[in-house]
Formats: C-alpha cells, structure tokens, sequence
C-alpha cells in the first residue's frame, strides 16, 4: 500500500527544434546525482542517435518503477504522453496500441486475446505515423487490463477519460497460405 502525500514522480522531457538541448523536470522524490546523472546521460544518446520518442519513454518508466520498488511515496501506476513537435491544435489524437497474441490457424473463429503481462518495451511500439500525441498507460504490474486514457482538453472541448476493463475481438478463421516452392 503506497502512502503519503507523494503519490508520483513526474518526469518531462522538452526538446529544443534543431538542436541536442532538453531540460529534465523531475516532481516528487529526487533521484540521487548518480541516477539523475546517468538518466540524463542517456537522454543525451538517445537524442544524438535520433531514437525516437519510445526509447526515452522506456527509460523514463523503467526509472520510476525502480524508484517505486524502493519507495513507498512513489506509485508504479503511469501515463505517458508523447507530443510531436509540429503539433497544432487539432482533434486527431492516436491512442496506445494494445499487443495482442497472434491467433492460430483454424477453420473456425476466434477470440483474441491481449497479451496479459507486457514488457516495458513492448508497451512504447507506436506505429508512425507521430504526427499527433499518443499516450500509453502503464498498470503497475504491467497486465494489460485496465486500460486508461487521458483526459484530452483543447479549444472548446474536453474528452474524459476512459477505462477499458476487457476487450472482446472475434476474428474469422485463420488459413494457412501454401508455399509456392
């Protein structure tokens, strides 16, 4: 049971257009020098190796579930939001992708399932195109279920948030397509 009035640590990341400058905002529990110092280092690489937004949202998650393990003011509980640079205000939102297991071949229909437990890589896999904010809940144990959204607000709307509890997707049946060997 978490307590206290630190519930979460926060972590922001602004990159400057055309340059390799960011500035690193952390709120709630203060990482030690060494760990700060080590994050921001692998920022620094990942900007000047050109990963992508997924690649810093790993190391950003994977730190707060550490500091989590070790703290009971931090929860393991996160939601990441991903804004392009070129971003306008629009409506078009892309939400989170949900990995499911692949079916297998059958005559029959079936039932997809999501994976149950996902990898903390697995959760930032966002198929391009990035040119409006996605965002990816993270449950604490990693299970796919529930799912929240966040609550998006903007000129003249607001979109609440949602909570998806289970997902049923029915398939038709699965052929295997011969080799032509």
């Amino acid at each position: 049971m978490k307590r206290g009035s630190l519930s979460h640590t926060n972590y922001s990341v602004f990159s400057i257009t055309g340059s390799q400058n960011y500035k690193l905002y952390v709120a709630g529990i203060h990482l030690p020098k060494v760990k700060t110092d080590e994050l921001k280092n692998l920022i620094k690489w990942c900007l000047r190796h050109h990963e992508g937004p997924e690649m810093i949202g790993r190391l950003l998650t994977r730190t707060i579930q550490e500091v989590a393990d070790k703290s009971d003011y931090v929860g393991k509980d996160i939601m990441c939001t991903f804004v392009p640079q070129k971003f306008s205000d629009s409506l078009q939102l892309h939400l989170g992708g949900m990995l499911f297991n692949p079916p297998a071949i059958s005559t029959e229909p079936q039932r997809l399932e999501p994976v149950a437990v996902k990898s903390v890589h697995d959760r930032f896999t966002f198929p391009p195109p990035f040119d409006a904010p996605r965002f990816e809940y993270f449950a604490g144990d990693n299970k796919a279920f529930p799912y929240y959204t966040p609550t998006y607000t903007g000129l003249g709307y607001v979109l609440p948030s949602t909570r998806v509890d289970a997902m049923n997707i029915i398939v038709s049946p699965v052929n295997r397509i011969p080799d032509n060997e």
